[in-house]
């Protein structure tokens, strides 16, 4: 009964402890050092809808996140980043008008960069819709050989 009680005393503190030191390491992350960006959404659900992730490139730590996929989304970093000396130098984003207009007005000399992902998508729709295009021209065996080989050229 005395090992009952302790634990039932002991494991609130536990927790207690361990949600101060939580919140105190992961509140609000400093943007002193923060040059190099990526600059992002997610879908959360149909509930949530998209969410804004921005994440320092240097240590792969998400620094700010918003909801929404807008650059009013974007505002809230921007008001904290102005703040601090260093400046961002490079910010990686997919191709969205969004994002884009929001780095250029609050980021004018930063390099901006199209993530991977999003050029190689592009790339790949734009070639699937040319090979499309093609195999409707062709006929007969032209068009079976191209069906059948299609992603040998992709």
């Amino acid at each position: 009964m005395l090992l009952l009680n302790f634990v039932m005393w002991v494991g609130p503190c536990i927790k207690a402890i361990q949600k101060r030191h939580l919140k105190k390491r992961y509140q609000k992350p400093s943007y002193k050092n923060v040059t190099h960006i990526s600059i992002n959404e997610i879908y959360c659900g149909p509930k949530s809808g998209f969410m804004t992730v921005v994440i320092d490139m240097k240590t792969s730590v998400v620094i700010y996140t918003d909801k929404g996929k807008k650059a009013a989304s974007l505002d809230g970093f921007w008001a904290r980043k102005k703040r601090c000396k260093k400046p961002i130098i490079a910010v990686a984003t997919d191709m969205g008008r969004t994002y884009i207009s929001s780095v250029m007005e609050n980021a004018p000399d930063a390099n901006l960069v199209i993530d991977r992902f999003h050029v190689v998508k592009r790339f790949n729709e734009k070639l699937t819709e040319f090979r499309r295009k093609i195999q409707n021209e062709l006929e007969g065996e032209e068009a079976k050989f191209l069906k059948k080989y299609a992603m040998a050229f992709a």
